[in-house]
């Protein structure tokens, strides 16, 4: 799926020297920090990051660590707001899907529980 990085062009970073985001293990990251403090478009920054599961830097003025401790419903919304991948039960915005398959079957994981369910239901129903 093509996801849009319009934004990326009205990013403050965009002119900045990279190392700043990605400070060595135990480096200050105050300043890139600061820079995506005052950037307009951080939030869409940070679903990227969240989207595409991006492990290393600073992205929407938040670091891994950061970003691993976001409360889920503060990622969801995000999620649901920025993200082109959509649960085909209940259209709630999901990560970049891992699968190779042409056509994944997208679910969140509410639904994907459901769905788990309900198939151990029907089993249950045939072997009674």
């Amino acid at each position: 799926m093509d996801i849009s990085r319009d934004w990326i062009k009205k990013a403050n970073c965009r002119e900045m020297d990279t190392d700043l985001f990605f400070p060595e293990r135990g480096a200050s990251a105050k300043e890139a920090m600061e820079i995506c403090a005052a950037c307009k478009v951080a939030e869409p920054c940070l679903a990227m990051a969240l989207i595409d599961k991006l492990h290393v830097g600073i992205y929407g003025g938040m670091s891994e660590r950061q970003r691993r401790r976001m409360p889920k419903e503060q990622k969801q919304q995000i999620l649901d707001k920025h993200s082109p991948y959509r649960c085909t039960q209940c259209n709630a915005g999901l990560q970049a899907p891992i699968s190779k398959a042409r056509t994944p079957v997208l679910l969140c994981n509410t639904c994907s529980l459901k769905r788990a369910e309900q198939a151990r239901e029907r089993l249950l129903r045939r072997s009674a």
